[in-house]
């Protein structure tokens, strides 16, 4: 997606889609699809918190 942002050493396996606006911590490995506007972290992943967009 866009506006995404990786930390460093973050894996991101295969056919996996980032969705948009979603921030990927170091060292994490992801192996499930994120949802936009999402915060993954740990060699664990799973969604830490789920961000808030102003809708203007």
């Amino acid at each position: 997606g866009d506006n995404v942002e990786t930390g460093i050493g973050a894996l991101i396996m295969p056919g996996i889609k980032i969705g948009c606006n979603s921030w990927i911590g170091s060292g994490t490995i992801v192996n499930e699809d994120v949802p936009s506007e999402s915060i993954y972290f740990g060699t664990q992943s799973y969604t830490l918190k789920r961000k808030k967009t102003d809708a203007n």
